[in-house]
């Protein structure tokens, strides 16, 4: 068994190939929202101590590799 991390292309390519068990997406487009958030809250005075978020990591596995794949090639990372 081998696992990754970040949900790369070469990643999900090598899961789908059978050479990589699984690899963990994190989600940039939800960490960005959630900057912004905080960063507006600071702004605003509704954010005035340091706060936690958490943003859950998706799980690629060959049980949802295809539509990984798919938002890659969507995204211009894979041919």
């Amino acid at each position: 068994q081998f696992y990754g991390i970040d949900g790369l292309a070469d990643a999900c390519l090598s899961i789908e190939a059978g050479e990589e068990t699984a690899s963990v997406l994190q989600d940039a487009n939800k960490m960005a929202s959630a900057v912004l958030e905080l960063a507006k809250g600071v702004l605003d005075g509704s954010v005035t101590d340091n706060k936690t978020v958490s943003i859950d990591p998706q799980i690629i596995n060959k049980d949802n590799i295809s539509e990984m794949i798919a938002m890659h090639k969507s995204n211009g990372l894979i041919d």
